[in-house]
């Protein structure tokens, strides 16, 4: 389902080049899981949550402008 809501968001031309980057957000998510490991010793199971929580509510809403954008665009289009 995340492949193909990408699929609708991200234009023709440059399809191939973000799903080559997309494909390097596991490995990123990997060395970031890492880092957290060594983070929650330092700030303990509160900070974690919190920092969690912050990364969440800022996704949610990034993703939310970009399908924004997008149903924008599309209706630029339909118009014109």
């Amino acid at each position: 389902m995340r492949q193909s809501k990408m699929a609708d968001i991200i234009e023709d031309e440059a399809r191939g080049a973000y799903m080559a980057i997309n494909g390097l957000v596991f490995q990123a998510a990997k060395i970031i899981g890492a880092l957290g490991i060594i983070i929650g010793n330092l700030i303990g199971g509160f900070g974690m949550a919190l920092g969690y929580l912050v990364l969440g509510i800022a996704s949610i809403l990034l993703f939310k402008q970009v399908l924004e954008q997008k149903k924008a665009m599309q209706l630029t289009q339909r118009k014109v």
